[in-house]
């Protein structure tokens, strides 16, 4: 994955994230699920990555999105295979369904885009609650990496005739409360004209990779694997962008 997932909120970037960004991570996801026969859950902020893909494999996906562009995203991705997702557009903190599920999945470092832990730490306990017995929770995570104000990150992606350029600058960070706030702007330039600028404010909270394995326990989960960068090496927490935790209830 060349992109860091805090990219993931930004709509200018979604159709490059979609075709470039996600090959490794799907076939990760899958591993891990292509024998569930019960439900699965993907939770989202803006986007459902993964439910029309794994739909078309097969799997038996529902969905939980905060935005409504995304529900109606979503739902066109799912019309273009001749699938028809079912999908609630609630907070991630406070949604409720009827069922349980085998598994749930939050994927692309949602967990960190809420701005209060505390929110964080309820989806979490919301998803323990919407598990079948033994049911998994996989969740991604990417560590804080800046920690001086005004500390800036740049990316330059080509891709055919489309050209992306971006900035992350962070602007105010709170070690007491563990969240930091950046300023994120794209501009896409495609045949040397300029398309799309796009401008963002976002606050992250962020977690430390033993905190966030205690916290899993702490709310009951009863094993927790962590893998690096959607490879198969459990458990070893190497130096990488994403860390993703399978959490068995």
């Amino acid at each position: 994955m060349s992109l860091g997932l805090k990219w993931f909120v930004m709509d200018s970037l979604q159709s490059y994230i979609q075709e470039n960004e996600l090959v490794d991570a799907v076939n990760f996801y899958y591993e891990r699920l292509k024998d569930t026969k019960g439900k699965v859950l993907e939770l989202g902020h803006n986007s459902l990555y993964l439910l029309p893909i794994f739909m078309n494999r097969g799997l038996k996906m529902e969905g939980v999105i905060e935005t409504e562009g995304g529900k109606k995203d979503c739902n066109e991705k799912c019309a273009e295979i001749d699938q028809s997702a079912k999908l609630l557009q609630a907070m991630l903190p406070n949604y409720k369904t009827a069922s349980l599920y085998e598994a749930i999945i939050l994927p692309f470092g949602g967990i960190c885009a809420k701005s209060r832990r505390v929110e964080a730490i309820k989806i979490v306990k919301n998803s323990y609650d919407h598990l079948k017995d033994k049911g998994i929770f996989i969740v991604d995570l990417y560590l804080q990496r800046e920690f001086s104000e005004l500390q800036t990150d740049n990316i330059v992606i080509e891709k055919n005739d489309d050209l992306f350029v971006g900035e992350t600058k962070l602007v105010k960070f709170d070690l007491i409360e563990q969240k930091a706030t950046y300023t994120l702007s794209i501009e896409h330039w495609k045949e040397g004209q300029n398309p799309y600028k796009e401008n963002k404010i976002q606050t992250f909270s962020w977690f430390g990779i033993k905190e966030f394995k205690l916290i899993l326990e702490r709310i009951g989960f009863s094993s927790v694997t962590i893998y690096t960068d959607y490879s198969n090496r459990a458990n070893e927490v190497l130096e990488g962008k994403v860390f993703t935790f399978l959490a068995q209830k």
